[in-house]
């Protein structure tokens, strides 16, 4: 009865024309009133500090500082570790040999030449030692 009531008043008050948009303005502002209590605006918040505590470690800040000829000799000096352990690359290669048989295995498919040939080390050039002359 009392809702009844309130209705008959809202509209002689505010008019048929101007309840719908009113309406509206009250769900629009309920709904505002419910995300921020409900709190969905500092799980998002929080979420996003995550990120950024993830993306901001030392190791990245100094990746992001370094100047390129640095990065360059970083990459070289990981490119000789790699050389140093496996002087004729041979661990890459059986890797390489042994995806090509399980990929051969499993799919049926038989081995592409380049994995064959990988297969097989490769030849070390041999060199005789220029003698110095007196």
């Amino acid at each position: 009865m009392e809702l009844l009531l309130l209705g008959v008043l809202a509209v002689v008050i505010f008019g048929p024309a101007k309840l719908p948009e009113i309406a509206r303005q009250l769900g629009r502002a309920t709904r505002e009133f419910k995300d921020s209590v409900a709190g969905t605006g500092i799980q998002e918040a929080l979420d996003d500090l995550g990120d950024v505590r993830r993306a901001v470690t030392p190791t990245n800040i100094a990746k992001a500082a370094m100047p390129a000829p640095v990065k360059q000799v970083a990459a070289d000096v990981t490119e000789m570790k790699e050389t140093f352990t496996d002087p004729l690359g041979q661990k890459k290669e059986k890797a390489e040999a042994e995806a090509a048989a399980a990929a051969a295995e499993s799919g049926g498919v038989k081995e592409p030449a380049a994995a064959v040939a990988t297969a097989v080390p490769p030849a070390v050039a041999t060199e005789t030692p220029a003698t110095p002359q007196a």
